[in-house]
């Protein structure tokens, strides 16, 4: 047990194969059980995963805040298997609304970690169960990611981020669990004016669609902020602007050019460029 609790975090397979052989000579070794789920929830095998938090949770029983009915919830919810995620969530200790479909609540806005293992970034959405996130902000192309996808995202938070006084969790993204069909756009837009530009953010909206000026809400944080509580000096950069500025547009390319071309024909606006995004910076935290 040592020995797979010791490789978890640096050698999954090898983890995988010590908390196996651990729980064919005891079956009923609820933490070997737990743990192999965990190496295989983190490798992305959804259906070991449910089997292993499964047998772990019947094992210790329907107790409150027992880790093994969340993982459960989470493999559940990968496997669309509502029923499951539905009752494990409930005898963690949430409070579920009824149904017999995918879960779509309210459980407030949350930020998540896309794209862990080579350029990182952190957006916000609105959490519509306990593992999973619709995404609000434009993620940068190279997360691999649109605005209004579903992720799944993992239990334990890592880092958090502050908005209006209150610290809201990170949680690392597990999966994109349901891609959305909304193309992303990027424009390079110049105005005399910042209201010239929350203008044009504003028409996007309101004709529907979605639109973030990247250069005014992105940072690029240091690993060490990223994944805890964001420095000064970061919050400072994040209120630096210049004349171009760097627009995430969520609409067909049809769509976003005629209203930036609408919008341009205004005096002191350009647009400099507009396509579908193709490659953004690295480390992004929205």
């Amino acid at each position: 047990m040592a020995k797979g609790a010791s490789l978890l975090e640096t050698d999954r397979e090898a983890a995988a194969e010590c908390y196996q052989r651990a729980v064919e000579l005891d079956p009923d070794l609820h933490e070997a059980w737990f743990d192999l789920g965990l190496a295989h929830k983190w490798s992305g095998r959804w259906e070991e995963a449910f089997a292993c938090n499964l047998r772990a949770a019947e094992l210790v029983g329907e107790v409150e805040e027992e880790p093994a009915w969340w993982n459960l919830g989470i493999a559940a919810t990968a496997l669309h298997r509502w029923d499951v995620a539905r009752r494990a969530w409930r005898a963690y200790g949430v409070d579920m609304p009824d149904g017999a479909g995918p879960i779509e609540a309210d459980f407030g806005f949350g930020a998540v970690r896309l794209n862990l293992q080579s350029d990182p970034e952190v957006v916000w959405g609105q959490r519509i169960d306990p593992a999973r996130i619709r995404l609000t902000n434009i993620p940068y192309p190279t997360s691999g990611h649109c605005w209004a996808d579903v992720v799944l995202h993992d239990g334990a938070p890592n880092g958090y981020r502050e908005v209006d006084g209150q610290e809201h969790p990170v949680f690392d993204e597990l999966l994109r669990w349901a891609p959305s069909d909304v193309p992303t756009v990027e424009a390079s837009i110049s105005a005399d004016a910042v209201d010239d530009l929350d203008q044009l953010i504003a028409t996007i909206v309101e004709a529907g669609h979605a639109a973030e000026d990247w250069t005014r809400n992105v940072r690029t944080l240091c690993r060490r902020c990223s994944e805890g509580t964001v420095h000064a000096e970061h919050e400072e950069e994040a209120l630096v602007t210049g004349r171009e500025h760097w627009v995430g547009i969520a609409a067909p390319l049809a769509d976003a050019t005629a209203i930036v071309r609408h919008w341009e024909r205004s005096p002191g606006r350009r647009c400099h460029s507009i396509e579908l995004a193709s490659s953004a910076p690295s480390g992004a935290d929205a």
